[in-house]
């Protein structure tokens, strides 16, 4: 087998559990008036604390979101009363934030505890199974490091928690850990977040109207003088070609980016290939499955 279909296979298993988790979040009748990014960013910032919550902390995590979007959404959650806010722009989760995280974490749970896209005995192989793998790659060495997995790992599912809820745990992780992998590749480059994103976006268009691509990142929150900036940081690499409002991949940004995405797997599955090929082949297959015979939101009710 081809080691690199165990991704896109997780990511589409996660984004199949997403899909049911955040259809419970954004119709939280007590949130009416919050937009679906500050919600999925409240629901996120349990893994931060006890750490102060800061937009410099997040930019961290999530290199391609602008830190100016980040404080904007941390102050609404604020003003909403789901956080508190401290000097030099630090924020706490508040007491009813808490309440309320606690409650749309219950209605996820609900949801997934409810559907069975295997039966039990594979639905109890397959947690086991992403357990293992999970287990390993939090105990990886550098590179690619640990660092998006340790907040993966910090607000978990419990052991007793249903075998659902402890597979979108460990899909979390793997996904969290496939981010310690971009990390690690990208900061090797000496570009800004914001200029890999773009040139990401560029790999995969191969070229692109200028305003075209600043209406396909806009939002991430950065600036049309940010986004000018970080263009011209690439340009100066001889990374992308500007010139006639069009922007293109440069020969040697589309050689760069994809060593990137080569080594992203290489430390991605690094910690993988000390699994029996055989063991890994009987994953794929569950999670194709799994994968498979998630319900659409319109088969569920609660």
């Amino acid at each position: 087998m081809d080691i690199r279909e165990l991704y896109p296979a997780l990511e589409s298993a996660h984004y199949a559990l997403d899909a049911l988790s955040h259809q419970a979040i954004f119709t939280d009748a007590s949130l009416a008036g919050i937009n679906k990014s500050e919600i999925g960013l409240l629901v996120f910032l349990p893994n931060l604390e006890p750490n102060p919550i800061t937009p410099t902390l997040l930019h961290t995590r999530y290199p391609n979101i602008s830190s100016d979007l980040f404080l904007s959404s941390l102050i609404s959650l604020y003003k909403s009363g789901l956080l508190v806010q401290l000097p030099a722009n630090e924020f706490h989760i508040s007491n009813i934030g808490s309440q309320t995280i606690h409650r749309l974490e219950k209605r996820t749970s609900d949801i997934l505890a409810g559907i069975s896209p295997l039966p039990v005995n594979d639905l109890m192989d397959l947690a086991s199974r992403l357990k293992e793998i999970a287990d390993a790659c939090f105990n990886a060495g550098t590179p690619p490091g640990n660092w998006c997995i340790q907040f993966a790992r910090k607000h978990s599912a419990g052991s007793g928690s249903p075998v659902m809820c402890r597979i979108e745990q460990f899909l979390k992780e793997l996904m969290a850990f496939r981010d310690d992998a971009k990390l690690c590749v990208w900061k090797a480059y000496s570009v800004s977040g914001h200029a890999w994103d773009i040139l990401t976006v560029l790999w995969l268009e191969q070229k692109l109207q200028t305003q075209q691509l600043i209406t396909k990142i806009e939002s991430r929150g950065f600036s049309t003088e940010q986004t000018f900036q970080a263009l011209d940081q690439m340009s100066k690499k001889g990374l992308v070609l500007t010139g006639n409002e069009e922007i293109r991949i440069a020969p040697f940004g589309a050689e760069v980016r994809k060593i990137a995405e080569d080594t992203i797997d290489r430390y991605y599955y690094a910690t993988w290939k000390s699994f029996p090929e055989k063991e890994l082949e009987q994953l794929l297959h569950l999670l194709n499955l799994f994968h498979k015979n998630i319900p659409v939101l319109s088969e569920i009710s609660y």
